[in-house]
């Protein structure tokens, strides 16, 4: 295991969402105070549209992302990517030209019609370019991935911030500017890889049977991921059409607020699945064992992020005060999320256990249907709905881990349990009591689970210390 690859890699990806996280922040700060409510709403509808334009692929990517996972780039059959590449580029293409004719045809509802049209739209733009990222993030070309993540968002803003200058409060210019940044990263992506996008030195021929290998390789993965998708979604959807397109904003910028520290967990688990990749398969039970308590203590420290929040952005935005009082249950969010896609979705992927992962989604996704269903039918209670996500997410985390820690015969049973009580001690700490009384609440709360765990965070930091030193010699 080449160690400082490893946090030259980090650094990448670390240094590019951070970038990416100042960039949204500003966005989620900004763009909503210059805007309508109801405008916000909107755009906040394409966000949460093209959230789902990555299922088109039909597990096509995902499944090179697995089968070719942790290869060298440069070992890579060029020619073969090249024809997957061509196939893949059209089929996206027809599929969004599809779509475009059914809206047109189907959608009766203006606001709503344009949005659905630009998603179409970016489903060309943002599925070619993925086709590139999954090469290049599965053959760690991790700088090359940072780029093209940092560059979209860069050309994101500075449009942005020319749109709201020249006076446009529309919710069209938002989401131009959003399309005009994919557009330029999907070129770059392009000619990142151009040994295997461009027609030079490559000979196209029609590779159905590698395309049906990835496909059928992938398939459970992207079922897997939409499920993902729909256990917010379904509740997001919901509230959209029971509550109104302004309700469904608000809550949204709550959403967004609370997502935002997904970045730093994001930056670590691109570089962690070729890493394990390459990981002899006897070591991963030690590597789960130590990334697991660091990580654990990493996404509780992160909800000291709340209180400043909590206390700056009723002040900045005034006309959103009233849905701040869902921070609180909301924001666990990143702890629930990151200790997933950490410790659950990057130790499944590199185990090829897609039909744990699926079956972990779907039943997820089961809860959140079945709360949403019943709080529609006897409740319609806006709060129940938001404690909704939530309790989704918990389910999902604790149920996928148990699977995770059992087959890599470790026993986590009494840390989840007291990891939650972490959680659900955050949101009854702050809930309805002054900033003050929440974050003393809660700071004792921390200060007694790391007295708890402080025999298997000195052991951890031994081992990282160690692997650190042993490369270090190493090399």
């Amino acid at each position: 295991m080449n160690f400082k690859k490893v946090l030259k890699n980090v650094a990448y990806s670390l240094s590019s969402n951070v970038l990416s996280l100042i960039i949204s922040t500003l966005v989620v700060l900004v763009v909503p105070k210059l805007i309508g409510v109801r405008e916000y709403g909107y755009f906040q509808l394409y966000v949460f549209y093209t959230a789902y334009v990555g299922i088109f692929p039909l597990g096509w990517i995902d499944g090179i992302y697995l089968r070719y996972g942790g290869y060298e780039y440069g070992k890579l059959d060029k020619k073969l990517f090249h024809s997957q590449y061509l196939m893949y580029a059209i089929s996206q293409i027809a599929i969004a030209m599809i779509l475009m004719m059914v809206i047109v045809f189907f959608v009766n509802y203006p606001g709503k019609e344009t949005v659905l049209l630009f998603s179409a739209v970016c489903l060309i733009l943002y599925n070619i370019r993925a086709f590139v990222l999954f090469i290049l993030q599965g053959t760690n070309r991790i700088k090359e991935y940072a780029s093209i993540t940092v560059q979209d968002r860069v050309v994101y803003l500075v449009i942005v911030i020319i749109v709201l200058l020249m006076g446009k409060r529309s919710f069209v210019y938002l989401i131009l500017a959003d399309l005009l940044a994919k557009l330029w990263t999907m070129i770059y992506a392009i000619y990142a890889c151009r040994d295997i996008t461009s027609f030079k030195n490559n000979r196209f021929f029609l590779s159905f049977h590698e395309m049906w290998a990835n496909i059928s390789s992938g398939i459970k993965l992207l079922i897997a991921n939409f499920a993902s998708l729909l256990i917010i979604g379904s509740i997001r959807f919901s509230i959209e059409n029971f509550w109104g397109v302004k309700t469904f904003g608000k809550v949204s910028l709550i959403l967004s607020v609370s997502s935002l520290a997904m970045t730093f967990v994001t930056a670590v688990s691109l570089v962690l699945f070729p890493l394990l990749r390459r990981t002899k398969r006897q070591q991963f039970h030690n590597v789960y064992i130590n990334i697991r308590d660091i990580t654990l203590v990493l996404l509780l420290s992160f909800l000291f992020l709340y209180f400043p929040l909590k206390a700056l952005l009723p002040l900045w935005l005034p006309k959103y005060s009233q849905s701040m009082i869902y921070l609180s249950i909301l924001f666990p969010m990143c702890f629930y999320e990151g200790k997933f896609e950490l410790l659950t979705n990057t130790f499944m992927k590199t185990l090829r256990l897609e039909n744990k992962l699926l079956m972990v989604n779907c039943l997820s996704v089961l809860v959140s249907v079945v709360l949403v269903t019943f709080n529609i039918i006897f409740m319609h209670n806006l709060n129940f709905m938001i404690f909704s996500i939530i309790i989704s997410l918990a389910f999902r985390s604790s149920f996928g881990e148990i699977l995770v820690s059992k087959k890599l015969k470790v026993s986590y049973l009494w840390d989840i349990l007291g990891e939650n009580f972490m959680a659900l001690g955050f949101i009854t700490i702050t809930w309805n009591h002054t900033l003050l009384f929440s974050f003393i609440g809660y700071l004792i709360l921390f200060i007694f689970y790391l007295f708890l765990k402080r025999k298997s965070l000195k052991k951890s930091s031994k081992y990282i210390h160690n692997l650190v030193g042993r490369t270090g010699h190493a090399e």
